[in-house]
């Protein structure tokens, strides 16, 4: 069925009656940022067609699963696939934008959450589904981005839409082999997922904003202008214009991508590997710590773990792993090593170009200030948000957060340290969301994806120049995550005495992991030209990096997650620790 099938009179039916079924769908959504707000008014703002699905492969399309994949089973044939772009207005002023897959159809099917079903005087019924767990969705959404042509969308706003091609792409090629196994990936993530065929990887964007967007951005760069080969290769990426037509035609290719487009979806090549590093590290600490505690190994006792403090961590870099690790730990380290000499490659990468969005620029006394405010700022609004929640706190973490209110005054002591460095170093493109998952583990190497910065934060902000160590900050903030998971799930039902030990394992697990990924980084030929020239001003920052970090980290579980509170909340307590900064060499 096309569009042209589709009576006026039922999309409209349709479209007027779906808003009214929509907040309770929405605010149960991982991707869905409005959680925390009152909703006041929601509309379908525009609606874009998708091609139908040919005949010919009603028989053949299937999807395959893994466990962390939905079960999606044989296709269903919706008889209508569309977009709808969602305006959500809240209650204390503001709106945003949100993409809405739908599939239009005259029976149920158990692939998809059931949106609306409307019953026509005289007529057929109607159920309409979120799409992106049919398969048919993909394939629709793989032949749009095959093509370059401009369409008008459905709606009489005279916006339109538009797809561009990276010089590596061929759609050619592409189309002589459609895609028959589609796997269609859920779980934890912001925006929508699927690989087809093992070779494309489509990245649905839920969260919309007007702009260029910096995933799209510098995935492209590093395909076509920096060659950078670890990351996937850029495709084709679909983008929406809500000016008239006419308007975008007459400015040509030159404003494909631009402030005034949406990036709707993109398309990448697909790697092969074995699953992101935050799920890899968990499996590896998993096994290490079966092994610790069935003896035999080393286990540190609460006298000889280090304080787990930035200036411990970097004093580690400088030192070899206890004798008694390397059959547990060496073939981990190593790779965590090599992690942070790829990290630095990324950031040589991006700082190697002469494009204004790229070129890179001197880290001034002035951004120097500008940080010491956003890091104040944040930990401030953090801090206030645990004092609103802490009635509410279960009470196995209500000590801990009644401890970091009590460190405040030594946070930001250390964040006043930033008036005493000399700038020095480049503001340089980043990944602006950097943790294990946004990195794939190869056979024997990694592959960075997802340059879309922090979902939360305004493109513009996501696009602007920033020191590397911020994602350096990113990572490490990752290891422990990695470290305070693993205590949390394996020391469960354990006796005290083992929990004890795993603990101060698991401790000096994360300060050698993370100490190996920041000697690798620092190791790196050449990237001493970006990074400030004294390391002490390196430690100084690279900690109020990681206070901030912590301290976002803290909010976002407040307001999102709130059984994962206890680990920001540990990583502010862990860092309060760190007062010898003052008293390190230059």
């Amino acid at each position: 069925m096309n569009v042209a099938d589709l009576s006026p009179a039922v999309l409209e039916t349709l479209l007027r009656e779906l808003p009214h079924h929509l907040p309770h769908y929405l605010t149960q959504q991982r991707w869905f940022g409005g959680k925390a707000r009152i909703i006041h008014r929601l509309r379908v703002r525009d609606w874009l067609a998708l091609p139908a699905l040919p005949a010919s492969n009603a028989k053949s399309e299937n999807a395959t699963h893994r466990p962390f994949m939905y079960p999606v089973g044989p296709r269903t044939a919706p008889l209508f696939l569309g977009i709808a772009i969602l305006e959500v207005a809240y209650e204390d002023g503001g709106s945003e934008r949100y993409s809405l897959p739908l599939a239009i159809c005259n029976q149920e099917t158990s692939l998809a959450p059931v949106l609306l079903r409307q019953d026509l005087p005289g007529g057929p019924s109607w159920t309409v589904c979120e799409a992106t767990r049919m398969p048919a969705f993909w394939w629709a959404l793989f032949t749009v981005l095959l093509r370059t042509t401009e369409r008008a969308c459905l709606t009489e706003g005279g916006s339109s839409w538009q797809v561009v091609h990276t010089t590596v792409f061929s759609p050619d090629a592409a189309a002589t082999s459609m895609p028959q196994d589609i796997r269609i990936y859920g779980g934890e993530q912001s925006q929508s997922l699927a690989v087809l065929q093992h070779a494309w990887v489509l990245k649905l964007f839920r969260r919309l904003e007007e702009g260029i967007s910096p995933d799209w951005e510098i995935t492209r760069y590093l395909t076509e202008e920096a060659r950078f080969p670890h990351t996937p290769m850029a495709l084709a990426a679909w983008l929406y214009r809500e000016s008239a037509p006419e308007e975008q035609s007459s400015q040509g290719r030159s404003r494909a991508c631009d402030e005034n487009t949406t990036l709707l979806a993109m398309m990448t090549r697909y790697r092969s590997n074995r699953g992101d590093a935050w799920s890899c590290t968990l499996a590896e600490l998993h096994n290490l710590c079966q092994q610790v505690l069935q003896g035999g190994h080393f286990a540190p006792q609460p006298d000889n773990t280090p304080r787990p403090c930035t200036e411990q961590l970097w004093a580690l870099t400088q030192q070899s792993a206890p004798d008694a690790w390397p059959e547990l730990l060496r073939p981990q380290l190593g790779r965590l090593t090599l992690l942070g000499r790829r990290t630095a490659e990324m950031h040589l990468a991006l700082a190697h170009s002469a494009l204004p969005a790229f070129c890179p620029e001197p880290w001034t006394a002035t951004d120097q200030k500008a940080l010491m405010t956003s890091c104040s700022q944040q930990l401030s609004l953090s801090l206030e948000l645990l004092r609103m929640h802490k009635v509410n706190l279960p009470p196995t973490v209500g000590p801990l957060a009644e401890a970091v209110l009590h460190l405040e005054a030594p946070l930001r002591a250390q964040l006043s340290q930033l008036e005493a460095i000399v700038p020095g170093g480049l503001k340089i493109r980043i990944h602006g969301d950097y943790h294990l998952g946004q990195v794939l583990c190869t056979e024997d190497d990694f592959v960075i994806l997802d340059f879309e910065g922090e979902p939360v934060r305004p493109l513009v902000e996501r696009r602007q120049k920033q020191a590397p160590l911020r994602d350096l900050a990113g990572m490490i903030r990752s290891f422990h995550y990695a470290a305070v998971s693993a205590e949390i799930t394996f020391a469960y039902g354990l006796p005290d005495s083992q929990r004890i030990v795993l603990g101060h394992w698991l401790q000096h697990w994360y300060l050698w992991s993370a100490s190996a990924f920041l000697r690798g980084y620092i190791q790196t030929p050449n990237i001493s030209q970006i990074l400030p020239p004294r390391a002490r001003d390196i430690l100084v920052l690279l900690n109020a990096f990681l206070i901030e970090k912590a301290a976002y980290e803290l909010a976002y579980e407040l307001n999102h997650r709130p059984d994962w509170i206890a680990i920001p909340l540990r990583g502010l307590h862990d860092l309060a620790a760190s007062t010898a900064l003052k008293n390190m060499p230059s």
